[in-house]
């Protein structure tokens, strides 16, 4: 197998040109719906909301089931353990309101980085 053949395979979206329409639409749907999460939690009322447990839970769980963020890159910018975070997300604890408002900053860093890095793919 040639060098060329391997890479292309390999590599299916190294070039812009790679990338099908398919794929292009799909990462640009993507990328409009991690703008309205983002959009959500840049709202001033998000952090009043984040006051009661469920919420934050249910905030958190969102976006770590719909793979908006990683857990495991959450819980390395805010020096939590992994597992901490897990029990954040399904309600099982909840940490001080100070924590959850810097969670929330953490989670518009991590999706605003994520945007950037799948704008890049579609231009």
């Amino acid at each position: 197998m040639s060098e060329a053949h391997v890479n292309s395979t390999a590599y299916p979206i190294q070039r812009k040109e790679a990338a099908s329409p398919l794929l292009h639409e799909s990462i640009k749907d993507e990328i409009k719906w991690r703008r309205q999460f983002l959009s959500v939690l840049e709202l001033p009322s998000i952090m009043d909301a984040i006051d009661d447990d469920q919420a934050f839970s249910d905030l958190l769980h969102y976006a770590i089931e719909n793979r908006l963020i990683r857990q495991s890159a959450l819980a390395e910018k805010i020096k939590y353990a992994n597992s901490q975070i897990g029990r954040w997300a399904a309600g099982k604890a909840s940490p001080p309101l100070v924590v959850r408002r810097v969670v929330i900053e953490e989670i518009r860093g991590l999706l605003s980085e994520s945007l950037t890095k799948r704008q890049k793919l579609v231009l």
